[in-house]
This record gives structure tokens, sequence and C-alpha cells, in this order.
């Protein structure tokens, strides 16, 4: 059993019993998310709008979406066992507040959530309920992490000065303010401790070392159809992008793993 360092009291087995009740309705929750994304697959495969999928594809995605709902009902009937203590578990945490402030019902989930991720890495990706606009992250880590010219000296070292050591500032607190929403329980209760999570030096040192992914070359074209190259765009954890009808949007779940990562060791640590 996952060692987890938040438990109120961990000679009380009632206690103890609850919090990992919870913990495994989560990972259930999560398992389900995943078999979710692996049937669509599957019903992309079966659907073959493409006209490329072989018979032999198409039966082994028909076997396999059989599977993966057979494995759903079966994690939704563990969940269904334990709904009440789950539910009443989770709504006590939550509810437990004092005259400065209350817990926060999806950073309780996120916290629950994070201990399962012990089981199943692909469960950091997903295990981020809460909302976030990323947009001012962005901007704050982009400018941080440009790669223009000026931004090294002749050894392709990164040169910093007052206004990147300002940049960095805020980034810390963006990001500790996200922590906090994402993860703190704030008042003890029945169940847990407090829970306060908060980034390091280190742990700033690998979000930033991970913010930039990789790198894109851009391909320009013309009317005549003649190519030439177009710079480089930077891949990031935070994706800026346009949608349809021209408005700028972020999406976060790359960004979302990586806290998820950095904070389990303050849960389960």
């Amino acid at each position: 059993m996952l060692k987890i360092n938040f438990i109120s009291d961990d000679n009380n087995k009632k206690i103890t019993n609850a919090i990992f009740t919870c913990v495994g309705n989560e990972r259930n929750l999560m398992y389900i998310h995943l078999n979710n994304d692996s049937i669509a697959k599957c019903e992309d495969i079966i659907a073959n709008k493409s006209g490329t999928r072989t018979d032999e594809e198409i039966k082994a995605a028909e076997s396999k979406k059989i599977k993966l709902e057979e494995d759903n009902r079966r994690l939704e009937e563990e969940n269904k066992a334990v709904e009440d203590v789950y539910k009443n578990t989770l709504s006590e945490i939550a509810s437990a507040s004092n005259e400065h402030t209350a817990n926060d019902y999806n950073a309780v989930r996120n916290v629950l959530r994070l201990v399962a991720c012990g089981d199943n890495k692909k469960f950091y990706r997903i295990a981020i309920i809460t909302d976030m606009l990323y947009g001012e992250m962005y901007d704050s880590l982009s400018a941080l992490h440009s790669c223009e010219e000026a931004d090294f000296d002749e050894n392709g070292i990164r040169i910093s000065d007052k206004q990147k050591t300002s940049t960095a500032k805020k980034i810390m607190e963006q990001v500790q303010a996200a922590t906090k929403k994402m993860f703190s329980i704030s008042t003890q209760n029945t169940y847990t401790k407090k829970i306060n999570v908060k980034f390091n030096k280190t742990d700033m040192g690998m979000l930033h070392e991970c913010f930039v992914r990789g790198v894109d070359v851009n391909i320009n074209k013309d009317s005549k159809g003649n190519t030439s190259f177009g710079g480089y765009t930077m891949k990031t954890a935070i994706a800026k992008y346009k949608d349809r009808e021209g408005n700028i949007r972020y999406e976060g779940k790359t960004f979302n793993e990586l806290l998820a990562k950095l904070a389990f060791q303050y849960i389960c640590g």
C-alpha cells in the first residue's frame, strides 16, 4: 500500500480505510477515462472512414472495444459498491472550514487522484480536475524561455538579466497560486491533516527545464507551390492556438501533468 502523509490518524483503521476507498474510487474513474479514450480510437478504426483499415484490424478493434466496455462496467460496479463511503468522506473533508478558510472540493479530489497516480503513470495527465486559465502563465513562461539571438551568449548559454529575474519571480508566484488552489487542504478535519503544496527552487527548476518540450520546423509555401524555411516554433507545455472562429485558446494538459508529477512528492513522499 502506497504511503501517504496526510491522513489525520494512521492508527485509525476506519479513517485509513475510508481514505483509501476514496483513492480507489478516483483510480477507477481515471481508468474509465483512459478506457473511454481507447474506445474512441477503436470506434474510429471500426468506422474506417479512410477506407484503409483491413478486416483483421476492424475485427481486432471490435474485440478490444468489447473488453474495454466490460472493464468499464466492472469498475463502475466497484465504485457503486462503495458510493456511500466515497461521497460521505469526500463531503466531510471538502466541507470543513474555519473563520479564515474552507476546503475546496476539487482540490480534495485532486489530492486523492494524485495518490492513485502511484498505480499508473498515465494518470498524471488527467489527475488534475481544477479549471485553470493559462494565458498569463503562458505569456510569462514564453517570455522567459524565448529563443532570440540576444537571449544567449556565444556558447549558447542563456543570459539572465533584471527583466528575466523579475519574470521568473512572477512565474514563481503564479505557480504557487495555482498549486495552492489545486492541492491545498487548508482546514484539518476528521480524515486529513492540512496540506499545503509549495514548490521549492528545485521544483521550479524542473518546471522551467521541462516547459520547452521540443521544436517544430516551419515551412512556408507561396502561391506557386514553392516552399522555404520559415523559422522555428517552440513546442511548450502550454499550447497556444486559434480556434475556427479565430479566438486565442490555450491547452494545458501537459503543463498539468508536469504540476501533478512535481506535487506528488508532497502528497506521497
